[in-house]
């Protein structure tokens, strides 16, 4: 073998052999760097409707947020404060009391009145009792005269 390359047609010079082997590595490297490049892209997208979603719901939350603190503030303004129920409650217990005395006042003169109508006869029994006696009277004279 004196240098030459048994088949020449095969031959491939080392140069030529290098370089195709670093430009496949650096294709194969490429080809990798492409493919991270795509799953980075994927990732950012997705991170991207990540937050974009999280930003939404976020948005809705502090809405619905909002619209509780302003139907609390609404609920308050029908509130009243507490002196102002004391005062109202004071002046109805005063209230409650002044009638309390008047239903016993009324109450007693009820049964005053009741008690004065029980002792008194009505008109039917005193008719009757007229008329009784009357019957007694007449008999009594009859009784006389026929002696």
């Amino acid at each position: 073998m004196n240098g030459e390359h048994p088949n020449p047609e095969n031959h491939i010079s080392l140069r030529d052999y290098v370089e195709r082997m670093v430009r496949a590595r650096i294709d194969g490297v490429n080809g990798r760097i492409d493919a991270v490049e795509k799953r980075n892209d994927e990732r950012a997208e997705y991170m991207e409707k990540a937050v974009h979603t999280g930003h939404s719901v976020l948005a809705d939350r502090l809405q619905s947020m909002n619209d509780l603190r302003a139907q609390m503030r609404d609920q308050q303004a029908t509130y009243i404060t507490q002196a102002e129920y004391h005062a109202a409650h004071e002046a109805l217990m005063k209230a409650l009391e002044l009638h309390k005395e008047q239903s016993t006042k009324e109450l007693g003169d009820l049964r005053i009145t009741s008690a004065i109508i029980t002792t008194k006869a009505s008109m039917g029994s005193v008719l009757v009792a007229y008329g009784i006696s009357l019957v007694g009277l007449a008999l009594a004279l009859a009784n006389y005269m026929s002696k």
